[in-house]
């Protein structure tokens, strides 16, 4: 997982917790933690982009990607 996210081993060996930073996680717990989040991000990275998005089937054949627009709300003011 480490080396997926692009850690060397020095930053590795320089989170080993010490003594007096009791608070902080052992180096294994750490990694899965990181890794779950950027996991996590990179899922609704992905639904917020398919959501933005909608699929359009040619008629020539194939289907092709449209942003969808976002049509600002006029108000019942205007007359």
């Amino acid at each position: 997982m480490a080396k997926e996210m692009g850690l060397n081993p020095r930053s590795l060996i320089k989170n080993i917790p010490s003594k007096s930073e009791q608070w902080k996680a052992p180096v294994s717990v750490w990694i899965r933690e990181m890794y779950e989040k950027r996991q996590e991000n990179a899922f609704r990275k992905k639904a917020r982009k398919r959501e933005n998005h909608t699929y359009v089937s040619n008629p020539l054949g194939g289907v092709r990607n449209v942003k969808k627009s976002i049509v600002p709300y006029a108000g019942d003011g205007e007359k």
